[in-house]
């Protein structure tokens, strides 16, 4: 016998379920929305389950439902606020628990702690908990909201986002996702489809999952999920570092290992100038940066020399990492991302001539990966990394960042002398040396 009625709550019910339960099940389906303390809250009528899947209804007779802000001031129409519920049948607080019942009930209103908005007809789209939602360079991010728009995408069957902590950028919204059974679609193509519906408050990374942890109910088991998610993304990235020795590179090194999981591949290039004879002391230094830094996590170290003799231009060094990165990235396991140890001010001074305000290297970088063979050009990322730059450090400040031992390897001097055996050293006098220097009798800490 067939099903005549079928209710459905308890999370977020998406496009692509509620059309599966009118295929299999019954057309008489109904969307609800609620809480324990209130019962049903909203209710989307079966007429109307596939007009507009965003929401979750109007409110059911007797209910009064208010969005408001953190001052409890009712937000306007289309604005996202915390939800708070009056109806008859609400409880009106908890059993021997006076600090939640202070907290969640208050003048007659229970404060669910979901966030929402309301539709310009009056209809309720939910956004998710509270404690769930995202901040991302100041910007607010709601979970719920990224997934009901990406299992709107015909192949994705379940999906569910989650922060990854990030030290500049504060919660990344990472997004998982499930294929419909024997079905293919690139991380590509759902981050497009997601940036085209959402703009700037869609996913920033995306992995595909056989399936989302979640209990009988439909809930979402968090940590398990954080931990599968870390696992593929740490399988599937790798990011070439583009290495100098000296101490903007050396201290984007140390940044990368202490602060991501990701799959880290060192390139020193070894740039041999006639007008500066001091590279012998950089690639001892290098390869002994290397070798402590390999104590905080391996990684693979590869390195080159490059022979210039043509004329000192703006952007020079990079352009001759770029070009040594489209050599190695081909060349690496999969999905390759770039990043430039360009310091902020550098990059400042950099915008003054016109390059990085031109995108030059951009260009450059973009020209050399569609001369790449397929499949090696496909897995390479176009979009160049400039950590330093994202994190506004001046040169002093990563002076107090980096452990002394990495810092006394650092070769930065920009008028190094010889020694009475003939050997390049740091004068002590320029700008870096003086810098070295004074955080050295600081005695900088371990970030």
């Amino acid at each position: 016998e067939s099903v005549k009625v079928l209710g459905v709550s308890g999370s977020i019910v998406t496009e692509q379920l509620r059309k599966k339960i009118i295929e299999k099940l019954t057309n008489n389906l109904c969307v609800v929305y609620g809480t324990n303390e209130c019962w049903v809250i909203t209710h989307v009528k079966h007429e109307n389950v596939l007009n507009n899947v965003n929401t979750v209804g109007h409110p059911c007779s007797e209910v009064d439902i208010e969005i408001v802000d953190s001052k409890d001031k009712v937000v306007p129409t289309g604005e996202v606020g915390g939800l708070r519920i009056e109806n008859i049948g609400m409880t009106k607080g908890y059993i021997d628990d006076e600090d939640a019942t202070k907290k969640a009930f208050k003048d007659g209103w229970f404060y669910s702690g979901d966030l929402g908005k309301f539709t310009e007809n009056g209809e309720l789209i939910y956004l998710g908990r509270a404690d769930h939602m995202m901040i991302m360079n100041g910007i607010n991010i709601y979970p719920a909201e990224i997934e009901v728009v990406i299992t709107k995408h015909p192949l994705v069957i379940d999906a569910a986002v989650v922060p990854m902590k990030h030290p500049i950028h504060q919660d990344i919204p990472v997004c998982a996702v499930v294929l419909d059974k024997g079905r293919e679609v690139s991380i590509e193509e759902l981050m497009y489809f997601s940036y085209q519906r959402l703009g700037f408050s869609g996913a920033k990374e995306m992995v595909i999952l056989d399936s989302i942890p979640r209990t009988e109910q439909g809930k979402l088991k968090r940590m398990e999920l954080n931990k599968m998610i870390s696992q593929t993304l740490s399988l599937s990235k790798t990011i070439l570092l583009m290495f100098s020795g000296g101490l903007d590179s050396t201290y984007m090194l140390y940044y990368y290992l202490k602060n991501t999981n990701y799959n880290s591949h060192v390139h020193h290039i070894s740039l041999r100038y006639p007008s500066e004879p001091r590279w012998r002391e950089e690639d001892i230094a290098s390869r002994n940066i290397v070798k402590l830094c390999q104590k905080i996590r391996p990684f693979e170290y590869s390195e080159s020399r490059v022979d210039i003799g043509f004329y000192k231009y703006v952007g020079r060094d990079s352009d001759t990492q770029l070009l040594m990165a489209s050599k190695v990235a081909p060349n690496l396991n999969g999905k390759v991302s770039v990043a430039l140890g360009w310091q902020y001010n550098d990059y400042q001074s950099d915008l003054l001539n016109g390059r990085a305000r031109d995108k030059k290297s951009e260009k450059l970088w973009e020209a050399l990966c569609n001369s790449m063979d397929a499949p090696h050009g496909n897995s390479i990322s176009r979009e160049l990394l400039f950590p330093l730059v994202e994190m506004r450090l001046s040169k002093r400040e990563m002076i107090k960042l980096l452990p002394k031992e990495l810092l006394h390897l650092t070769w930065s001097c920009r008028t190094p002398v010889k020694n009475e055996n003939n050997i390049s050293i740091a004068c002590g006098k320029c700008h870096p040396c003086l810098d070295i220097q004074r955080a050295l009798i600081l005695e900088p800490k371990l970030s």
